[in-house]
This record gives structure tokens, sequence and C-alpha cells, in this order.
């Protein structure tokens, strides 16, 4: 005869946290009873049948602490808390317990949203600080020389730039070849968590690069597939003055924006000197047909998006480029475009020209998959 039958229970909680686009599991399983038992479910009227009386059904403990705020992409924070169930546990074929043992929840906001800003303007503008820009990158040669290009940190390994920034660094790379080898890196430096080039606040990061990947399209000429990658040399560790962007939603239309910002440490004033401290200008996205007619002559793709005012005064500059412009969508920043190319600085009907980040999508996907 078979042994007695022998209860077994397995619960099984998935939970899914994401975060800067990295997901991760933690699997739970709860075992009662004999794995090994060869029992064939037949109960053979032994010692081990129950009465009702045994079963106990599962109740949840109490929650436990909020977490520690963690920072994720476009300047929002996130914390969780457990509970667990064992108030009691549940025995005997009872039932477990209903509903998730995970909440999380968007912490107040400490980033400024758009509302708190105002307007400046990097040609000749206004001051303002890494911490409410934290993915706002440099890049720099080691020896000698500021920062030469700005970049968006994507995650804690990715830095988005413009390939007119780097191509000179990747002169051996063949033609249609997307990443080069860190050989042709080794010069560039990247600073993360910087606002004053001449203060030590504490919360500065330099990095190295180990691969540099350009757009197999770039065209030097018309500037179209502006676009480049960079793949540090190790994982950065977020802070308040170091944390990724978002990227736009596949839903995302640039003609529904109207909070977008650009940053850097470019020039103040067109043919004047680069900025020491961080910058922020608020700069509307141009309709593409608009701009289109404003640079008659010159090729303006879908790969490009404009930004800026048609009197001019505010604009990203010399220096700018490959940073982020960055745009309010749905409580966080997204990275709608980086600085590319335009004829000189805050001039009237001359808007700035950037990448079109949502056309990249597929193709920063690719990169950092395959770099």
């Amino acid at each position: 005869m078979a042994s007695a039958f022998k209860i077994f229970m397995a619960v099984f909680s998935v939970f899914l946290i994401t975060h800067n686009g990295c997901a991760g599991t933690r699997t739970i399983w709860t075992f009662e009873g004999d794995l090994n038992s060869d029992d064939d479910g037949q109960d053979d009227g032994g010692d081990d049948e129950m009465s009702g009386d045994d079963v106990v059904h599962g109740n949840w403990g109490s929650w436990e602490k909020w977490s520690s705020c963690v920072k994720n992409c476009g300047g929002i924070e996130t914390r969780t808390r457990l509970r667990y169930c064992i108030n009691p546990p549940p025995e005997h074929g009872g039932r477990p317990c209903e509903g998730y043992g995970y909440e999380k929840e968007q912490c107040p906001l400490k980033a400024r949203s758009p509302s708190t800003l105002t307007s400046g303007r990097i040609v000749g503008g206004r001051v303002t600080h890494i911490r409410d820009w934290p993915w706002q990158v440099g890049l720099k040669l080691p020896h000698g020389g500021g920062i030469f290009c700005g970049g968006s940190l994507l995650n804690q390994e990715w830095v988005l730039t413009a390939a007119h920034c780097v191509k000179d660094l990747a002169l051996r790379r063949r033609k249609n070849e997307m990443c080069v080898d860190p050989v042709s890196t080794r010069r560039l430096q990247v600073v993360l968590g910087e606002s004053d080039l001449k203060k030590v606040e504490g919360h500065e990061i330099s990095s190295g690069v180990s691969k540099l990947c350009i757009h197999q399209k770039y065209n030097e000429r018309t500037m179209d597939f502006d676009i480049a990658l960079l793949h540090l040399n190790k994982p950065v560790n977020y802070s308040d003055a170091v944390s990724p962007i978002c990227m736009p939603s596949s839903s995302w239309n640039s003609s529904n924006t109207s909070q977008c910002y650009v940053t850097g440490w470019g020039q103040i004033r067109e043919a004047g000197p680069t900025s020491d401290k961080l910058r922020v200008a608020q700069v509307p996205i141009i309709e593409h047909n608009e701009c289109k007619k404003m640079y008659q002559g010159k090729s303006l793709t879908r790969r490009m998006l404009c930004a800026g005012y048609k009197q001019g005064r505010i604009d990203s500059c010399q220096g700018d480029s490959g940073g982020p412009l960055a745009c309010w969508e749905n409580g966080a920043f997204v990275l709608a475009g980086a600085v590319s190319w335009g004829f000189g600085c805050a001039q009237r009907n001359q808007p700035g020209v950037y990448a079109n980040i949502p056309y990249f999508q597929s193709w920063i996907d690719l990169a950092m998959r395959n770099g």
C-alpha cells in the first residue's frame, strides 16, 4: 500500500523590480511535506488523516519599514517595503495570503520640476547645479584642456553623445563597424557629477571608456545620424549628482512637449569663452516643417529635431555638443535630443538642431546589447 498522503504546498512569488531599464527577480518557494514521497495521492485511512480543525489559513504580518529612496531615471526616486505571510503562515492545506508582499511608491520629488525652473540661456545664461540634471556628463581629454562636449548617462555603464564629438577618436573604425575596441578610446575621459569645473564638491566621478559606438550612417558633411554611445570602464554608482535620464516612451510626441531644457558648459556667447559652471536654458521644440523653412538649403532629416526661439537670444552653443535636450514627460525627464549643430549661436531664425533620440531607440538598444 502506498504511504499515507502528505500535503505539499508551493507558494511562488515573483517580484519584478525595474530600475533604470534593468530588471531582477526574487523567487520565494515554501515547501511543506515530503518531496520524495511515493504517495499515489489515495487516502488509506491511516493516522495521517486530518480533521478540519488542523487547517490554518495564512495571514499577513505587518509591513516592514520603507526602504531608503533610490533614484531612478529622470530624477524620480522610489522606495519599497515588504511583508510576509507569517501571522500565521498557512498550515495543513490552509489558504495562502491573498495579495502581494511587496509595495513600491514614488518618494516625495526632490528634483525640481519644470514649474520651478526659470528660463535661462547657455549663451550668456543662468547657472544651475548638477543635482537638477544628474545625467549630464562632460567629455574631456586627460592631459590638458577642459570639457569639449557633453553627454547623457543612460545607465550605469553607457553614455550617449554626438558622433561628431568622438569621430576623431575612432580612426581605426572600419566602414559599417558599429563599435571599436578600447585602443582608440584610451585618451577619452567621461566626467560625471560635475557642476563647477573649478570647484570640488565630492560627488564628481571620472571614468575611462572601454568601447566607442558610432552610428554606421553618420555623415560628417550633413550631420545626419549624429549619435554615438560610450561604454564606461566600469559601472558608476548612483548618487544625488549621478543618475540616468529616462528614455522617451514609444508614444512620445515632440509636438505635445512644451517643457524642454538644454544643459552644458559650452560658450556663453558666440565665439566667447566656455562656462566653468553648468548652465541651463529652456528651449521649446519647433515643428519639423517649420524648422525646415528656417534652414532652407540645409538638409534637415527626420533624424533631427529643432528647439529654440525664432527671435534667437537663447540657445546651446559650441562646447554643448552631445549634451542632453531633456523634456518633461509624465513626471520625469526623458532624453529627447542630443545637441548636434546650428548656424552660429542664438541667432534669429536659426534654432539649435538636435539628434532626434526617439528615432534611434532601436539602434541604441542594439549597440548596448552587442557593444
